[in-house]
């Protein structure tokens, strides 16, 4: 099976018909790409297993070639083979620009290169990923290099230098934390220290189910990290580099939980298997409230079946997202065309993320009648609340755009409940997070065809069987 990735210009929906079938859910985009800089802190062979077959997994695996990494890939199995015996350059290739995560490379890199003198400084450009670089800064990534690395910075605006100092010796026991809870800067923290040799401490870590798979995975290599499932995390120092290995990626509760609301917006059927219901407990709460859980959700050790063709109708709901164990913010984007079928009104509030209603005027083609505004809290203890309306509201086909990730799967989530052909240009975004969307939209039952015209994202070297 080739591991190039075709991504249509367009695609067409027949909507208005209940969902049936079964869904494999795939290893999460949100632990991979982290999974993947771990590559860099050993010259050892790394390999990950149950590894999604994602564009973002083709651009991160081009970036560390470029680096110098050996990259093998075989979709089919969901192996990923990688080894950086040597680092190359010391320049992100054009790749790294088109997903925000490629900064868990920077602190890898620079944390590698004081033990092995391979260079002293990183040029990268200014990630990319959802068109929304202006809201989603990089201030907490730099700054974690200044901290933790003594690192000196030259911005031009659209790059960025880093310099390591010319003296190795650094204070001990740095404390790092973030205004904000952040997902990212957790990951990008735990690369960088788990190779550096003196005491590290960070504050108000996320706690995701994904950071303490990546935690597991870094101390299974050999490093020291200690807090697991706390705000507070700390690293005891390692001196060189950690060991190979082979790990598992954890299956993805967010593409879980979009198509578990597919099915609920379509009162279809739907069974997730390889999936770990525990993580899954605040958006399957969720819906267990709107749909009256106890007859429509059975719950097993690795699998959930929905069966959503009885539910009751719902009242307005008041869905307040926030950081985890809270209502995934990731998905309040795809919520909203499920609350467009309450009986009254129904708001969103989302205090991490403003600009997570960029889908909004999609939507309202279809029908639905939302709007939102964005309140700034005094003081900066909060970014400020950003509040989606959203009114009873029938959704029609029509013909719209993509956004961003999860805002496009809930455009082609109004399309499947829409009765009728809508067609979505640019639906590129959501291939960063959905592995094999079209045959999976497809075995579930959905009409939906893809334009023949589109790019492909070329393969990346396939596992050598000999």
């Amino acid at each position: 099976m080739s591991n190039e990735l075709f991504i249509p210009d367009f695609i067409e929906i027949n909507g208005g018909r209940p969902i049936d079938g079964t869904i494999k859910v795939s290893g999460a985009k949100n632990e991979i790409l982290g999974a993947m800089a771990a590559c860099l802190l050993t010259d050892e062979v790394l390999t990950l297993t149950n590894v999604p077959h994602i564009s973002d997994v083709l651009d991160m695996g081009k970036v560390l070639i470029n680096l110098g990494v050996r990259v093998e890939y075989d979709p089919a199995t969901g192996i990923l083979c990688m080894q950086a015996k040597t680092i190359t350059s010391n320049r992100l290739s054009a790749e790294a620009g088109k997903f925000r995560a490629s900064y868990y490379l920077w602190g890898p890199l620079l944390a590698r290169f004081r033990h092995t003198r391979e260079f002293d400084s990183l040029h990268v450009e200014i990630p990319g990923g959802c068109g929304n670089a202006d809201a989603r800064g990089i201030d907490y990534h730099v700054n974690l290099l200044k901290t933790v690395l003594d690192a000196k910075i030259e911005d031009s605006g659209s790059a960025v230098d880093f310099f390591l100092p010319t003296d190795s010796t650094i204070s001990n026991g740095n404390i790092y934390s973030t205004v904000h809870t952040s997902h990212g800067s957790t990951f990008h923290w735990m690369l960088t220290v788990s190779i550096l040799e003196y005491l590290n401490l960070m504050y108000n870590a996320t706690l995701e189910p994904e950071i303490p798979a990546l935690l597991q995975l870094l101390n299974n290599m050999g490093a020291k990290l200690r807090g697991m499932g706390s705000t507070a995390l700390h690293s005891y120092g390692h001196k060189g580099l950690l060991r190979g290995g082979t790990f598992e990626i954890m299956p993805d509760r967010l593409e879980a939980g979009s198509y578990a609301c597919l099915a609920f917006g379509t009162r279809g059927k739907l069974r997730l298997e390889n999936i770990d219901p525990t993580t899954c407990r605040p958006w399957l709460n969720f819906l267990y409230e709107m749909g009256d859980g106890k007859k429509n959700i059975q719950i097993e050790d690795n699998s959930i079946y929905f069966d959503f063709s009885n539910r009751p109708d719902f009242e307005g709901r008041v869905l307040h997202t926030s950081p985890y164990p809270g209502k995934e913010t990731d998905l309040q984007q795809v919520f909203v065309p499920l609350l467009a079928g309450a009986k009254g009104r129904s708001i969103v509030t989302d205090l991490n993320n403003s600009w997570r209603d960029q889908q909004l005027p999609q939507m309202r083609q279809f029908g639905i009648d939302c709007d939102s505004e964005f309140i700034a809290t005094p003081g900066g203890l909060t970014k400020g609340q950003l509040k989606i309306f959203i009114l009873p509201s029938e959704i029609k086909p029509t013909n719209t755009v993509g956004s961003d990730l999860r805002g496009t799967f809930g455009i082609i989530e109004c399309a499947a409940i829409a009765n009728g052909q809508s067609r979505i240009e640019n639906p590129g975004n959501a291939f960063r997070g959905y592995p094999n969307f079209l045959a999976k939209l497809q075995n579930i039952g959905i009409d939906v065809t893809a334009s023949e015209t589109g790019k492909i994202l070329s393969a990346l070297p396939e596992i050598n069987r000999q």
